[in-house]
This record gives structure tokens, C-alpha cells and sequence, in this order.
């Protein structure tokens, strides 16, 4: 068990004491520490948080964040590592920053607390609100609480700060989005403000290099830099469109400086931002989780009989008694792990879970939970799981992913690809080299805890989720309980970060929260603490790469055999190695001018978590290898590494149907970027610098997710792909009202992209505003957003913002239609300017948007 201040005070009954002696901390532990007392010790106190008087009756053990949010039902104040670690729980408690999660509420008792509710609302923003906003000082918002209450505390002692002092007082705030510039900035300028200054803040980018690229005109392969609106795709003669509505000119919002949307970012800064672990309801039940602390095992027994009887417990649940769920093979086709498994593959999956009063009652009951493990073989490494006396992972099947699209000619191999003659290739070669990259694997930690809350409201369910989109978990969910999706409301609107890790986690155990608000008859929430989480987030798996590369005298490049292992956890198919779909991108960077290479890739069982997206998904940690063989090679040859990249980047031409790309503007990419950041001033000698201390450049380039544009409503690929079972759809919905303001409609969560902005450029552009002040948002709640796909790989605006396109030309083509009808013209001869419509020919003769304008829907 790792210790800290709050379970200090639990276990203290314990035999378990922290001593300090000579600067040293020693762990005395008692060979057979009694059973925890209860109930433990009450205390009741008088809470003055924002000038308003509170009473609160709490445990001696229970944190003044508990009080504050669980208890009182402020829930600006998140909590995320509940470790003191992070700062988005602090407050101000007579006038200093302390961490509420790992502050006593008996401490705090009596004493003037400060919460973000009490910095100002969104009728009456603190300047650092206010300035934050426009200078960007969020990402996804879920540390933005914090630091603007500890900004606070800075400015009411200190109205002129340096920057030394800004970035001192914020030392102890995480932002897990890095927006830290934007930040120190943003107190900066407010502090600036508070002082009286004049000068107006105004949005503009910080920490931004800029790239305008040549056009790529000369690098299109199937005619997209010629006259007219449709290309027409390789040899499958696909027509597609080059744009939605009309070409992009004449822009009046698409690349200005714009501050987010506000109904998106100012609750970010007000604590209104409705994240999951912010819903709250005064009769909840919060969740804890037994986990296990072997890599590999079996339960033989398990006895909740103890724990059942213990304070404020309402539900316990394991493999025993978990409802039998449905595995629903949607959602992008993927099938979540059981929650509640017999069989335990990795250290940290669950064995109970826990349903309770507090979070503390719930931890009490899940440490009386008895488990009778039969512990089994285990292999967490690739190097121990290809071994040749491995334990069987795979109950017979071993641990290599094999599956019927498998390669026969490579046995030992998952999936493989080739041209030309291997062999031959390495014989024409005069220089032959060795290399092996190995990745140990990674894992983005969100911000928010991952997790989730459940309501019945009769026999209709409402999840409050974390995620990218609605629709898609919400069909697994309902797939799974056996109901029609029609009786789940799902609302996700705001996530602090997902970077896709997070799914998993949190919707990997929405049935069970739901069930466990079913039998109680109570709402319930489960936030994971980052101990427990860390085994359900997907994960960035451990890779071993190995490249044999043969050359010419020159440097140029004959041969490659390229092999990938890859771990995969417990999934049953080969994630990377399938297919390595994305994965290829880099294989096609580099292999087009190669006449002889080949590429295995190999999937292995192993007792760690699931790999999936992670901050992109089948990317970097197969690519990264790729660019390191590059550079060496370079190095061998003693070439220049953008100039030995030149010399084998593919370089689309017509009627080269190897890529199924219209542009591929490597070269521009090399030549722009390395200018960009000087490359030209690179010293080549390693260590050459003068000076002790130095600077090194490093280059590296990748494709991320090359050729996902997706297709358009009215398009004859659309059609089809639509028609295939859980194909994947993104759609909106523009509403415009008779005050002339337009609603958009989107399923999207906000995890900090701010995608809903760019959107609502777009909208803004085609409908002829100058300003976005007319487009109104509506998103991420199943009751009133469109029914669309969940948003992923960075693709939002190309596959969303298709939609959006598509909705406002219908709109624009429907008001042009309707004002030529009054005005007696052609649809043709209107245009649109800030909701009025007038003749191109004579700008006199106009129509305002009228108020019986229907919804337009795509």
C-alpha cells in the first residue's frame, strides 16, 4: 500500500507509523495489524466558502475536497492525482494555495475558503477568467480551477508580479495539455489589467511556427490541380469532390485569430465545464474498485460476506454475481474486455467492485474483500513471451497472433508484405547494415480521472461519459444491458483529455455502473484513481523493430528487411500486425524508389495492458524506428539526413498506383520545414558545439493518418459505404432561428481540440458572415445532437467538418432559393453577406433571412 497523508490517518489503527529520524523517513509496519476500527471518529464544522457559511458533519479522515464537492456539491474544484501532485484541486484557505485533496476538512473548519465559484461567473469574470479565455490558457480546462485560484491568491498579494514569481507560485500545477505559455501569459496580462492598464488583450498564437508551403499543384496524381470541383480517384475511377459548396475564397474568419467559442471555453474557466466527475447529486454512490496485484492470475474463491456488512455499503460486485453481458462487436468494431473476468491477465485488473455512501466507505469495504488466487504462469515481456519455454497465454493457440488472412509463407509472422526479390537485392548491395530499435511502450494519463456516473429515471438510463463521441458507446452499452439504445440518454460535452487511452477505461465498465444504479436505486459514480487506472487505459505497446538495409557506394538504398514484434496484451487479434493499416504510412515513405524489400510484423500475447489509442493509434512507436535507421544510414554515408531523405522519399508521379493519394508533398515538408527551424545552422558533429552546455537538432517525419478525407453526402462512394453495417457517419444538424442566428448541432465531446470552433468558422463562411457572433452550438448530449460517429486520429474537421459543409450548403442553397422567389431572379445571381441577401447586379434590391426558415439537416 502506498501511504499518504489521508491514508495515513486510516491506517494509523493500524500498527502503521511514518517516523522521521535524521532527515530519513523509516516505515515501521506491524507483523499483524488489527482490523481498521469503525465507525471511525465524527466531527461536525462550519465551512465559510465564498463568503457564504456551510455546515458539514465528515469523518476525521475525510479531505476538505470530500466536503467541498461531495458533501456540499461545489464541483468546480476537480480533483485528478489525489496525490498532491497536480494542483487542479487547490483553493484558498485564508488566503494561501493548498491542495483540497490532501487537506484534513478539520483543518480547514472555521477558516475563509475560496473555490473557483467564488473568483467570478459568466455574467461577471475575474480578469484572469476573462484574459484566460482569450489568450488560451486551456486546452481541455480540467487543471484550469486550480491555477486560477492559486493565481488569485498570487495577484491579491502581489498586483505586479515577474514572470519568475508568476511561474514560482504556479510550480505546483500540472497542465496536462502544456498550455503553460498561454498560462503564464494569461497572469501576466491580468495582473497588467488589475493594475488599471488600458491596453486592450487581444487573441493572438503563442508558441507557433508558421509553415506556408509551396501549393503542390505539380505533385497531384489524378488531376486535382486542374480546372473544375472533382477529382477523380486512381484506377478505381471514384469521383469525389474537391470541395464542399464553393471553392474557400474570400475568407473572412478562416485563418483570423479567434479566441474558442465561448459557450464551449468560459466554463472551463468558471468551473462549469460539465465533466463527468462534476455531475453530482446529493443522494450519489460512489464506486471503488478491488484490484489484483498478480500479472497472471485465476480466482479460486472470493468472500464478500465481511464486507457486505460494513458502514454505508450498498452493492458489491464480482465475477460471481456481475450481470452476463452481451459482446457487442460495435463501435468501430471493437469488443471490451469482460469487467469483472475470472481469469486475470494483467497486475491491476479488477476482481470487485464496490458501491458505497463515500469513497472511503467503499475502499473500506473493498480492503475486507477476501480472494483465494491461484497464481499462474505469467509473461509481461515480448522478450519473455517469445521464449522458448513461454507459458501458453493463449489456452492452447500460444502467444503468436495468427489468424486466417495470416501470410502462410511466413508461419512465424502475423502479417507481411513484399516487392521484389529480398535476396537478390541484399546481393547487389556493396554496403549491408544491422539495426534494432526496441520501445518499451507508453501510456497518455488523462487529466480526468477516467470514469463515469449512472441514473435511472424508471427504465430510462442517463451515462454521463468520457469519451470522443456519444453514439457509438452509447449502442455498446445498450448492446451489452440487452435494451433498446432509444431508453439511454448519453452525455459527454467536455473531457479533461482522452487522447483515446481513456475509452477503454471508462467504457469498459459503464454496464456495471449502470447496473450497480439499477439495483440500488441510486445514482452512482465511479472516478478511478490513477493507481487503479493506469491498467485500463490502452496503452502505446512494447516494440522490438529490426532492420537489415542494403546499399550502393552512394548511399542509395537496394534493399530492406523490416521486422516488427509487438505486444498485445490479452486481444485475440493482432492490433499492429493485422494490417498495419496506418503503420504502412512509413514503409511508404521510404520504399518507393527501394526495388527489394519485405516487412513482417509479429503479435504476441503478454500479461500487460491493452494496447490502442494512445495519443494516435498503430503511430509513432512503430514509426519512430524508421526514422532512427534513416538517420544511421545517413551517418554511414556521411550524408546530410534531410538531404539522404530527399534521396529516397516517395515522390508521387501520374499513374502510380502504389499510393492512394492525390498530393503527398514530401519534399516541400523537408525543404520548408528544415528551414523553418534552421537546420542550415546545424553543427554535424556530435558534441561539436562549443560550450558546456549544447544544443542538438534532430529531424523526424511521418504521415499521420494519410488518405482519411472520407466521403460526401450526394457522392456516389457515400452512398455505398453508408449501406455497409456500422459504417461510420458523421452528420449535423444547422437550425436557423428567426432572430437570424444559426444553431449548430454536433455529437462531438470537447477534450480540448475546441473542434467545435473551427466548425463554426466554417458555418460562419458559408453562410456569408463576417463574424461567427451569429452561430450558436448545441453538442455532446444524445437528447439533442445528431446521431454521428465518434471523432478520432486528428481527423475531426475533414470528417465532421464534411458535414457541417454539407448542412450549410443545403442551407445557403435553400435561402438563396427562397430570397430569388421574392425577388424575382435566379438563385444564381444572389449572394449573402451578414444575413442579407441581395442581387449581385444591384446590391439595392435585398431580403433579410426571414423567420419562417425550416431546419436544415446533413
Amino acid at each position: 500500500m502506498i501511504y499518504s497523508r489521508r491514508n495515513f490517518l486510516k491506517a494509523a489503527g493500524s500498527g502503521v507509523a511514518l517516523t522521521v529520524i535524521g532527515g530519513e523517513t523509516i516505515l515501521l509496519v506491524a507483523a499483524a495489524p488489527p482490523a481498521l476500527a469503525t465507525p471511525m471518529t465524527r466531527e461536525k464544522a462550519t465551512f465559510i466558502i465564498n463568503g457564504k457559511l456551510h455546515v458539514a458533519e465528515y469523518e476525521a479522515r475525510t479531505t476538505l475536497w470530500e466536503v467541498i464537492t461531495m458533501q456540499l456539491g461545489l464541483v468546480g474544484t476537480n480533483r485528478s492525482c489525489n496525490r498532491a501532485s497536480c494542483g487542479a484541486c487547490s483553493v484558498l484557505v485564508d488566503g494561501t494555495p493548498l491542495y483540497s485533496c490532501h487537506t484534513l476538512a478539520t483543518e480547514a473548519a472555521g477558516k475563509k475558503i475560496l473555490t473557483i465559484e467564488g473568483v467570478g461567473d459568466e455574467k461577471n469574470l475575474h480578469p484572469l477568467q476573462r484574459v484566460g479565455y482569450t489568450r488560451m490558457a486551456a486546452d481541455c480546462g480540467f487543471c484550469t480551477a486550480g491555477w486560477v485560484v492559486t493565481a488569485k491568491g498570487l495577484l491579491d498579494r502581489n498586483l505586479n508580479p515577474s514572470e519568475d514569481e508568476v511561474k514560482a507560485a504556479l510550480a505546483g500545477h500540472i497542465c496536462r495539455c502544456a498550455a503553460y505559455p498561454n498560462i503564464i501569459r494569461a497572469v501576466m496580462d491580468s495582473a497588467a489589467v488589475l493594475r488599471g492598464s488600458k491596453t486592450e488583450v487581444e487573441p493572438e498564437p503563442d508558441s507557433i511556427i508558421r509553415i506556408n508551403m509551396p501549393m503542390v499543384r505539380d505533385y497531384s496524381t489524378t488531376g486535382g490541380h486542374l480546372p473544375g470541383a472533382e477529382v477523380v480517384e486512381g484506377s478505381s475511377g471514384t469521383i469525389t469532390k474537391k470541395w464542399q459548396g464553393y471553392p474557400p475564397e474570400d475568407l473572412k474568419l478562416l485563418g483570423k485569430s479567434l479566441p474558442p467559442l465561448a459557450e464551449v471555453a468560459i466554463p472551463r474557466f468558471t468551473g462549469k465545464a460539465q465533466y463527468a466527475n462534476r455531475v453530482w447529486f446529493p443522494d450519489l454512490l460512489y464506486v471503488k474498485f478491488l484490484t489484483s496485484p498478480h500479472p497472471h492470475a485465476r480466482i479460486k474463491g472470493v468472500d464478500t460476506s465481511a464486507a457486505e456488512k460494513m458502514p454505508g455499503v450498498h452493492h458489491i460486485l464480482t465475477y460471481k454475481n456481475a450481470p452476463k453481458l452481451q459482446r457487442p462487436d460495435v463501435a468501430r468494431g471493437r469488443i471490451l474486455p469482460e469487467p469483472l473476468p475470472q481469469e486475470l491477465n494483467l497486475q491491476g485488473e479488477v476482481v470487485a467492485i464496490v458501491a458505497a455512501e463515500a469513497e472511503d466507505l467503499a475502499e473500506d469495504a473493498a480492503s475486507a474483500i477476501r480472494v483465494d488466487y491461484e497464481v499462474l504462469p505469467f509473461a509481461s515481456t515480448l522478450k519473455d513471451t517469445m521464449a522458448p519455454d513461454a507459458p501458453d497465454l493463449g489456452h492452447g493457440k500460444g502467444n503468436l497472433i495468427r489468424h486466417p488472412d495470416s501470410p502462410k509463407d511466413f508461419p512465424h509472422a502475423t502479417w507481411a508484405d513484399q516487392r521484389g526479390e529480398l535476396e537478390q537485392g541484399f546481393a547487389e548491395a556493396d554496403v549491408i547494415k544491422e539495426f534494432t530499435y526496441r520501445f518499451t511502450g507508453g501510456v497518455s494519463v488523462p487529466m480526468q480521472p477516467s470514469g463515469s456516473v449512472a441514473k435511472w429515471d424508471g427504465d430510462r438510463l442517463t451515462i454521463w461519459g468520457m469519451g470522443q463521441g456519444i453514439y457509438p458507446p452509447r449502442a455498446t452499452l445498450a448492446a451489452a444491458l440487452g435494451i433498446d439504445v432509444s431508453r439511454i440518454r448519453f452525455i459527454n460535452k467536455w473531457n479533461g483529455c482522452t487522447f483515446g487511452a481513456s475509452r477503454m477505461a471508462a467504457e469498459r465498465f459503464y454496464p456495471m455502473i449502470a447496473h450497480l444504479a439499477k439495483v440500488t436505486g441510486r445514482p452512482v459514480k465511479i472516478m478511478l484513481p490513477k493507481d487503479q487506472e493506469l491498467a485500463q487505459l490502452q496503452i502505446k505497446p512494447e516494440t522490438i523493430t529490426n532492420f537489415r538495409v542494403g546499399a550502393k557506394k552512394d548511399g542509395r538504398i537496394v534493399a530492406i528487411n523490416h521486422e516488427v514484434f509487438v505486444s498485445i496484451g490479452d486481444l485475440d487479434f493482432g492490433v499492429h500486425a493485422d494490417g498495419p493499416g496506418n503503420a504502412f504510412n512509413q514503409l511508404e515513405l521510404y520504399t518507393a524508389q527501394v526495388p527489394h524489400w519485405r516487412s513482417t510484423w509479429c503479435a504476441y500475447r503478454t500479461n500487460t495492458p491493452r494496447p490502442g489509442p494512445s495519443r494516435s493509434h498503430i503511430q509513432q512507436e512503430t514509426k519512430w524506428s524508421w526514422e532512427n535507421m534513416i538517420d544511421e544510414m545517413a551517418d554511414a554515408f556521411g550524408i546530410d539526413p534531410v538531404e539522404y531523405r530527399l534521396m529516397h522519399v516517395t515522390r508521387l508521379t501520374p499513374a502510380d498506383t502504389r499510393h492512394p493519394y492525390e498530393s503527398m508533398p514530401t519534399v516541400e515538408v523537408l525543404q520548408e520545414g528544415s528551414k523553418a527551424f534552421g537546420w542550415e545552422k546545424r553543427n554535424p558533429v556530435p558534441g561539436g558545439a562549443p560550450g558546456r552546455f549544447k544544443r542538438g537538432f534532430g529531424l523526424g517525419m511521418s504521415q499521420h493518418h494519410g488518405g482519411n478525407m472520407g466521403y460526401h453526402e450526394g457522392e456516389e462512394e457515400y452512398a455505398k459505404l453508408a449501406a455497409e453495417p456500422g459504417a461510420n457517419i458523421f452528420s449535423s444538424e444547422l437550425d436557423l432561428t428567426a432572430d437570424g442566428n444559426v444553431t449548430m448541432k454536433i455529437a462531438l465531446p470537447d477534450s480540448g481540440s475546441n473542434h467545435a470552433t473551427a466548425l463554426a468558422h466554417l458555418v460562419a463562411e458559408m453562410l456569408g458572415f463576417t463574424t461567427r457572433d451569429h452561430v450558436r452550438l448545441i453538442w455532446g448530449d444524445s437528447e439533442i445532437a445528431p446521431l454521428s460517429d465518434e471523432w478520432f486520429g486528428g481527423r475531426t474537421i475533414t470528417l465532421q467538418g464534411a458535414a457541417i459543409c454539407s448542412a450549410a450548403d443545403k442551407l445557403r442553397k435553400d435561402l438563396l432559393a427562397r430570397a430569388a422567389n421574392v425577388l424575382k431572379t435566379d438563385a444564381s445571381q444572389l449572394q449573402v453577406r451578414d444575413g442579407v441577401i441581395s442581387a449581385i447586379e444591384d446590391p439595392k434590391r435585398t431580403q433579410r433571412l426571414p423567420c419562417w426558415l425550416r431546419p436544415t439537416t446533413a
